[in-house]
């Protein structure tokens, strides 16, 4: 089922070497966790949330075949954290509004 994510994901992103996928299996409970480039975001979650939906029922479908629940889980990621490299979100000290 991993693998099944990992493939449709790195069909679809720019950055492929950043899609990361981690797997917690339970007895019939198995929850993916995506994480993804911040510039990929939007294509995995396409527009009004159609693309991740798919995914979440195609892994869905596989689960039922196996007879277990799938719960899959888009995360941001940290600044720093995984390997990418994110702007630091601003204080508002400096920033200068209508001047």
């Amino acid at each position: 089922m991993k693998k099944l994510l990992e493939f449709i994901l790195e069909s679809i992103v720019d950055h492929p070497k950043d899609v990361e996928v981690k797997l917690s299996d339970q007895e019939n409970q198995v929850v993916l966790s995506i994480m993804v480039n911040p510039k990929d975001m939007g294509m995995v979650i396409g527009r009004n949330g159609k693309i991740i939906r798919s995914i979440r029922n195609l892994l869905r479908a596989k689960g039922i075949k196996e007879e277990k629940q799938v719960q899959v889980v888009l995360q941001e990621n940290a600044q720093k954290e995984n390997g990418f490299d994110l702007p630091l979100p601003s204080s508002g000290e400096n920033d200068v509004e209508g001047k």
